[in-house]
Parts: structure tokens; C-alpha cells; sequence
């Protein structure tokens, strides 16, 4: 558990049929966040940042200066 990225017991219980809420611990933020980034906005979700106060939408162009580090190629 203490590995764990979710700061909130089984996520079946954090999503509506509509929202979804998923908390991270924080020293894992910089790790997981950027993989949740990619894969909501693909799947056309809209992510809300509750720290930065920023909303992210699917086909809105994001300033990102490196690559994640999940990307190998």
C-alpha cells in the first residue's frame, strides 16, 4: 500500500456516471499525473486540476517541454 499512487481506497466508489474523481498522494503527483493527462484527453475526458486550478480538454494544445517519462520511444 504504501507504493500506491491513489490516495483513496478502491476507485469504483470515486466515479458518477458522469464524474469521476481520482486523488493522488503527493510525492507521486509528478510520476502518475502526466499518464492520467494523456490517457483522459484521449479518450476525450475532461480533466480538472484541483491543485493548479487548471482544466484540460481534449484537442486543447498543451505547452510540454519533455517527454513523459512512460514514453520510450
Amino acid at each position: 500500500m504504501e507504493n500506491c499512487p491513489w490516495a483513496d481506497g478502491q476507485m469504483l466508489g470515486t466515479f458518477a456516471s458522469k464524474m469521476g474523481m481520482l486523488a493522488i498522494v503527493y510525492p507521486r503527483v509528478n510520476e502518475v499525473f502526466p499518464f492520467i493527462l494523456e490517457n483522459a484527453l484521449a479518450l476525450d475526458i475532461i480533466v480538472a486540476d484541483g491543485q493548479s486550478d487548471k482544466i484540460y480538454r481534449p484537442g486543447q494544445q498543451m505547452n510540454e517541454t519533455k517527454r513523459p517519462w512512460w514514453k520510450f520511444w
